[in-house]
């Protein structure tokens, strides 16, 4: 018997593709540890989206090969395809990229060559095995790669092209997940794509949440993880409209409030189109909460295009913003761009601007829902507070008194500056 650590940097898809080694190691008699140090076998599951992505990665990896010098370590992920070798270098004995998961336990116990069926890289590439998530809030999987080319995005070129699962596959694991986990979040790396390369492109994302829904009806809550305004059709705006497990929180990603910058970055809208994209889900589900990615400082933003992005987003009224100040991705279409590149002060002071105003909006939503009452998940209990920490459907983040055996429980309070948690 041998003990074994699973780690994952960045997005949902990555903790889900890292669960998914967790039945098999089981079932050959390996145990689960939360210290490394313990651990004979350590699998890392790493970003590449940004530079900072790729400086934690090198982080992760050197500390996990000084707490566990004697481990097998395998990295994986985007990080391996944007840093070939690198982990290597770094201490790693094995690496993989994003295809081909299914030989990820023949590499992770050193085994000569890797198992798993063959698969071809326009594919979908199903598990052989479900995944085990610990947890109440479990993720599904349900699309790979991107098809949109942005011009300062490495992902297309990292994941390769948009990759949707087979409709049956994704609700079958919905089910046996639903069986353990009061919510489900549906990820992927850009599922606004997902179910175009199925069929004839008819069925959409909408129609697979539908589908879950009507699968799995003992589950308490549906969520997504982000979405694009894309995905957001007359079927998803029913939805919202009509069914509560349907988490009433939708993570949109704008980048940018400026057209000209919109059409740098190669987003397939403009501020027009997303401002009625967000209004018809407010119109949809009143007191949703909405929250969104903006980068500054992209190359050529200049003071009205950053006003222009700060006015949208005041406009929207998003529940949060969250801000990366751009940096060059070696191969994208930005790092060859001719426009100016933003001074770092420049940046930094918008990036100053814009965390501000979120704050300032994050403080409005909170108060805007002060005497409303709310559905809240128990998941964390503190034994010192005695107190429950859970999320609500519009995921705020509630303190519940109770006792300590219901968690996975939904429980009704009404939401206070008394009852908010930080």
């Amino acid at each position: 018997m041998a003990k074994f650590y699973l780690d994952a940097l960045g997005c949902k898809v990555n903790s889900y593709e890292a669960s998914l080694l967790r039945a098999p190691l089981e079932a050959l008699g390996h145990v689960e540890t939360n210290d490394p140090r313990e651990a004979s076998y350590i699998f890392l599951n790493a970003c590449a989206v940004t530079s900072r992505s790729v400086q934690k990665g090198r982080q992760r990896i050197r500390k996990l090969r000084r707490l566990a010098p004697n481990s097998r370590i395998l990295v994986s992920g985007c990080f391996v395809v944007a840093c070939p070798g690198l982990a290597r270098e770094l201490g790693a004995d094995a690496e993989m990229t994003t295809y081909g998961r299914n030989g990820a336990l023949s590499l992770l116990l050193g085994l000569e060559s890797p198992q798993g069926a063959p698969y071809r890289k326009e594919d979908y590439e199903e598990p052989e095995n479900p995944s085990e998530q610990k947890g109440l809030r479990a993720y599904l999987k349900v699309q790979d790669g991107c098809s949109r080319f942005c011009s300062y995005c490495l992902i297309p070129y990292l994941r390769g092209p948009s990759r949707s699962r087979e409709r049956e596959n994704a609700l079958r694991e919905a089910e046996i997940l639903s069986l353990t986990h009061p919510e489900i979040v549906v990820t992927g790396i850009e599922v606004a794509f997902y179910g175009k390369d199925l069929g004839d492109g008819s069925y959409r994302l909408s129609d697979l949440l539908y589908d879950i829904l009507r699968r799995c009806p003992g589950l308490s809550r549906l969520r997504l993880s982000s979405l694009e305004e894309g995905a957001v059709d007359g079927k998803m705006l029913e939805l919202f409209l009509t069914e509560e497990r349907l988490a009433s929180h939708v993570h949109l990603a704008l980048q940018a409030g400026s057209d000209r910058v919109l059409s740098l970055m190669g987003r397939p809208y403009d501020r027009k189109r997303f401002f009625e994209v967000a209004s018809s889900l407010k119109e949809g589900r009143p007191g949703i909460a909405l929250t969104t990615d903006v980068i500054v400082g992209f190359p050529g933003e200049r003071d009205e295009d950053f006003e222009a992005t700060l006015q949208l987003c005041q406009d929207v009224g998003f529940a949060e913003i969250h801000v990366f100040p751009y940096s060059s991705r070696p191969g994208t279409k930005a790092e060859r761009m001719k426009e100016k590149e933003v001074p770092f002060a420049v940046k930094k002071e918008r990036e100053g601007r814009l965390l501000s105003l979120s704050k300032e909006l994050r403080a409005a939503f909170e108060e805007a829902n002060y005497g409303k009452e709310k559905e809240v998940l128990l998941e964390t209990y503190d034994d010192k507070e005695g107190v429950w920490l859970g999320h609500t459907s519009d995921y705020l983040l509630v303190k519940v008194k109770g006792p300590s055996h219901v968690r996975g429980e939904m429980v009704r309070v009404v939401y206070s500056p008394e009852n908010r948690a930080d």
